[in-house]
């Protein structure tokens, strides 16, 4: 019984934790439906940038106040990355090209068209901030690369040439490493992407080393769906990644070397489409993620996760960023929507407490009750992993039915002078 009330209680808090908070709306303008993108900037987070379909909203009071940015040049924004080191400068990543200003959004310039559709439908955007500084974009045929100073674009070649690129995220702390997700898989490189190694195929995501040995006719992936969606890296750990999932989270401790699927409870929508990391956990806590799926956000810390519904009026979302005063804003399918996360602290500190508890008196943990709940259940991913094989070759045996009627009817005739058995 112990084991019960522990796991209510310890699941109670999370939730309480976020039930105080509302998701608001921000009524940006009056024609605005999906958002795709936000970006705060760092030395003034009452300054926050939005891409919609219709266009690019910029405010500086928080959100009270906003105006339009480059209207009739900029539509269908899918991406937007502020300069760490200089937040006046500003890039759009839209479905109609690359375009950047050099004065907190006033005025523009288009930096990239593309030969085609694909090339000029950008979703990510990295910068190698080491000399001499770098951009990297994430197109729908491959990845294009210059520097910031004289633009002259190349194209990064080999596998990823033709691929899908979903996201680039830069090492924090080494500038010439970038890891890529695309519809290819997974990848890394050391050389500015002059050459790369492949880290995980996204197929067969059961093993931790699915990348050997792989054939990719085993597994059928929708066209439009790609397995890898986001990657984001731990700013004081580099190498600690997570990779957002068609089949939910996926990190790596070893910079990208092994990966393992991370089992969180509660997370009925695996459809991980962006990850963000809270900036500074407190003390003695693990650092907490949150996750924004194809049907709402969710809260996780170590094995458990909340979502995040109170007054949601969304589904799919598509990005999320937080503020230094503890707000968490999502741009989602229908618009841009803030969720303030103060209570979070003080009800995670009591969880901490709690935790520690459980350790004094030898009560198990959530991992250890998942383990138990999977051996009772006998759902072992090795068992998970037979039970496709067998139904990827079950259509190449021939289905045999075998039946026998035991039924046997005897019938005398009114004489006597004969007798049926049958059938």
């Amino acid at each position: 019984m112990k084991c019960i009330v522990f796991v209510v209680l310890y699941v109670g808090l999370i939730s309480n934790a976020y039930a105080k908070g509302l998701w608001q709306r921000i009524e940006v303008g009056a024609n605005t439906s999906e958002a795709k993108a936000i970006a705060i900037d760092t030395h003034n987070d009452k300054i926050l940038y939005s891409g919609f379909q219709e266009g690019l909203y910029k405010t500086t009071d928080g959100g009270k106040t906003w105006e339009l940015l480059a209207a009739g040049l900029l539509s269908k924004v899918n991406f937007l990355y502020l300069d760490a080191r200089d937040s006046n400068i500003l890039y759009a990543a839209t479905q109609n090209g690359l375009f950047r200003s050099n004065d907190a959004g006033e005025n523009w310039q288009k930096i990239f068209v593309g030969k085609d559709v694909q090339e000029r439908d950008i979703v990510s955007i990295a910068l190698c901030e080491e000399a001499p500084k770098s951009i990297f974009i994430a197109t729908g045929n491959g990845i294009f690369f210059s520097t910031v100073n004289r633009i002259q674009w190349q194209k990064v070649g080999g596998a990823l040439l033709d691929a899908r690129i979903s996201s680039i995220a830069v090492n924090p702390t080494q500038g010439d490493e970038l890891f890529v997700a695309s519809s290819k898989g997974l990848f890394k490189t050391e050389n500015r992407l002059g050459s790369y190694e492949k880290l995980h195929s996204g197929f067969n995501v059961e093993s931790e080393d699915s990348a050997t040995g792989i054939d990719s006719s085993e597994e059928e992936i929708s066209p439009q769906e790609d397995f890898f969606r986001h990657l984001t890296i731990e700013e004081k750990e580099a190498a600690r990644l997570y990779a957002g999932t068609s089949e939910g989270v996926f990190f790596s401790l070893d910079a990208g070397k092994s990966w393992k699927k991370k089992i969180l409870s509660g997370l009925f929508d695996e459809r991980v489409r962006y990850i963000a990391l809270t900036a500074d956990a407190p003390a003695n806590s693990a650092k907490r993620i949150f996750l924004a799926t194809q049907n709402g956000v969710f809260a996780c810390n170590q094995d458990s996760c909340e979502q995040l519904y109170g007054g949601q009026e969304f589904q799919q979302c598509n990005q999320l960023a937080q503020d230094a005063h503890n707000n968490l804003y999502l741009a989602a399918d229908r618009g841009l929507f803030r969720i303030s996360l103060e209570n979070e602290t003080a009800q995670e500190i009591k969880v901490e407490e709690i935790r520690k508890t459980k350790a004094d008196t030898h009560e198990p943990g959530i991992q250890e009750i998942q383990q138990e709940a999977i051996k009772y259940a006998e759902v072992y991913p090795e068992k998970i992993i037979n039970w496709r094989k067998q139904a990827r070759i079950k259509a190449l045996i021939p289905v045999l039915t075998l039946d026998y009627d035991k039924t046997v009817t005897t019938a005398l005739g009114a004489t006597y002078d004969r007798v049926q058995v049958g059938p």
